[in-house]
């Protein structure tokens, strides 16, 4: 399921649009976009061990640490976001040159979708962690619904700009909202929303 939501807007894009055009520079934008995943997810893993052993011992501490890692993740994926709106333009020429020209704005769309993959990424050692891997369905499955229906409207009106606008929201609602309507997940939910406070940014600084 992950891997359907996670590509059926390259899919749609290559089904709806007349040429395939459209569908090489969006791919072109989100491979650049994806690029740095291994940085985060290399944090991640790094967390889990950590998480796992608090978790058993001191459940204070455990949850400082899933915070912790949130932040990490979420000030690490805005200070990419933030590197990729100022230099969208000379990434895609170096990389592919003129004739992939607008990818850079589809880029500057997409980058901002894996700052909510990689949150989704780090909550998934939460929710191991508290045995709530059942709610894993219920998001993927929200975030493909989303992504489609998203991509069936916008798709046709902006091409591939409207492909990266419908997976950044499914990956929002997907990894942001969708656990917020849960009791046991809801906690998940804040703490991310926390992790993009200026709070957050200060306590990482100071370490």
């Amino acid at each position: 399921m992950i891997t359907l939501y996670m590509r059926i807007d390259q899919i749609m894009l290559g089904v709806m649009m007349s040429t395939k055009t459209e569908l090489g520079v969006y791919s072109a934008a989100v491979q650049v976009a994806q690029m740095w995943y291994f940085v985060p997810m290399a944090v991640i893993t790094s967390f889990k061990p950590i998480i796992m052993s608090k978790k058993k011992t001191n459940e204070k501490s455990y949850l400082k640490s899933v915070q912790l890692m949130y932040n990490i993740v979420a000030w690490m994926s805005i200070g990419f976001g933030i590197v990729i709106l100022l230099f969208s333009d000379t990434i895609i020429g170096i990389l592919y040159g003129t004739d992939y020209e607008k990818a850079s704005s589809i880029l500057s769309i997409s980058v901002w979708a894996g700052t909510f993959a990689m949150l989704g990424s780090a909550r998934s050692i939460w929710l191991i962690t508290e045995g709530l891997q059942k709610y894993t369905l219920v998001y993927t499955t929200i975030g493909f619904l989303v992504n489609v229906s998203l991509n069936y409207f916008l798709i046709p009106l902006t091409g591939g700009y409207g492909a990266a606008i419908a997976t950044l929201l499914a990956q929002f609602s997907a990894n942001v909202l969708a656990l917020a309507f849960y009791k046991e997940t809801r906690i998940s939910t804040i703490m991310i929303l926390k992790s993009f406070s200026p709070k957050a940014l200060l306590l990482l600084l100071n370490k």
